[in-house]
C-alpha cells in the first residue's frame, strides 16, 4: 500500500513505502512505514488530502514536456556535466535537417 498526498496547488506526492499517518500535537501529520518509521511530515494547515492506494509517481502541476524542455534549454550552462553528456548521446541520432530520428 502507499499514501498519496494531494496539495491544493495541484502537486501530488506518492509515498510508496508509507502505510499509515499519525497526527502530532504540534499540528502536523507524520507519514509512517509498516514498521512505524518516519517517511515524511505534512503540515496540518497545508490543506492537503491524503489517499491510500497503489504505488504511483510524483507529479507536478501543469508540467508539460514542452515546459520541461524549455527549462533544460534555458539552464544548459548550469547543469551537471554527466547529465549533459547523457543528453548529447541521446540526441546524436536526431537529424535536425529532416526533424526525424535516424
Amino acid at each position: 500500500m502507499s499514501l498519496t498526498v494531494r496539495y491544493p496547488n495541484g502537486a501530488t506526492v506518492t509515498y510508496n513505502k508509507a502505510h499509515k499517518i499519525a497526527y502530532r500535537p504540534d499540528g502536523h501529520f507524520e507519514v509512517l512505514d509498516t514498521k512505524g518509521h518516519w517517511v515524511a511530515s505534512i503540515q496540518g494547515s497545508s490543506g492537503a488530502i491524503v489517499e491510500a492506494g497503489l504505488p504511483c509517481a510524483i507529479t507536478g502541476p501543469g508540467e508539460s514536456d514542452r515546459s520541461r524542455l524549455r527549462y533544460v534549454l534555458e539552464n544548459l550552462r548550469h547543469m551537471d556535466e554527466v547529465l549533459l553528456r547523457q543528453l548529447k548521446a541521446a540526441l546524436k541520432d536526431f537529424d535536425a535537417r529532416t526533424y526525424s530520428w535516424g
